[in-house]
């Protein structure tokens, strides 16, 4: 039994309410961003001629000026609110296309539960190495390496990255969350074949294309390579980073 059309636009649009949580957190991202940005410029000034000595001790200085600049704040609410939206969405989904109640077993949300604070991890590691670069372009300005002309294109491009991973783990782990919430739910209610869905169009990847209708045991997904250096399993990762699929149940 494959999803019908109807069940494939109501799937579809589950997706999409997947993208408006992430929308919504790379809006608050970018602005907070740019207020980091200004901070670390001044931060970099101000100390341009600091002591060898003192120079370790402005990591931590650094690491202030992440927490001042609200970048944990947004990971917080993304982790508090966007993924128990991702999480409910689930199983709305689940009563539109069966017309009945599906529960979580408490291991499913214990598991689920365990995949945010992994997360969060995530994102204090990007802001860790951020701090390590920062403090590096120090060091080489008061041993004369860069001027601070090169140096603040450094900070800058540190943080245009420090963005774009923050970027790329949120819809990565926002889609993992919905589709280990969407296959769990499943299968905590007797399901254990799941079909592929998502948008094909001329932005979808090889292995999604491949994939988008198929159906398949969680055991027979996760045998299959979704590419060299993206996450896996493809049953909490799909098609890797930025993918934009999900399973759902089916029988």
């Amino acid at each position: 039994m494959a999803l019908s059309s109807k069940n494939e636009t109501i799937a579809l649009k589950s997706l999409s309410s997947v993208r408006r949580v992430e929308d919504k957190f790379i809006r608050g991202l970018a602005k907070t961003m740019h207020g980091l940005e200004v901070s670390l410029f001044q931060f970099v000034e101000e100390n341009k001629g600091l002591r060898a000595v003192d120079v370790a001790l402005a990591r931590e200085q650094i690491g202030n000026i992440l927490v001042e600049s609200g970048y944990y704040d947004e990971v917080g609410n993304l982790l508090n609110a966007g993924y128990q939206d991702v999480i409910e969405e689930s199983a709305i989904m689940y009563r539109k296309l069966y017309s009945k109640s599906f529960q979580f077993t408490d291991v499913s949300l214990q598991r689920l539960d365990a995949m945010k604070q992994l997360d969060l991890g995530q994102f204090g590691q990007l802001a860790s190495q951020t701090q390590e670069s920062v403090t590096r372009v120090l060091t080489d300005l008061q041993f004369g390496a860069i001027e601070f002309r090169e140096a603040s294109k450094i900070v800058a491009g540190q943080v245009g990255a420090l963005e774009s991973n923050a970027q790329t783990w949120v819809t990565t782990g926002n889609s993992a969350i919905h589709r280990e919430a969407n296959t769990m739910l499943a299968m905590d209610n007797g399901m254990t074949i799941f079909e592929y869905v998502g948008p094909v169009d001329k932005v979808t990847r090889p292995f999604c294309l491949a994939h988008v209708g198929d159906a398949m045991s969680k055991d027979e997904w996760n045998a299959l390579d979704n590419g060299r250096g993206q996450p896996k399993p493809v049953f909490q990762f799909g098609g890797g980073y930025n993918c934009r699929h999900t399973l759902v149940g089916i029988e």
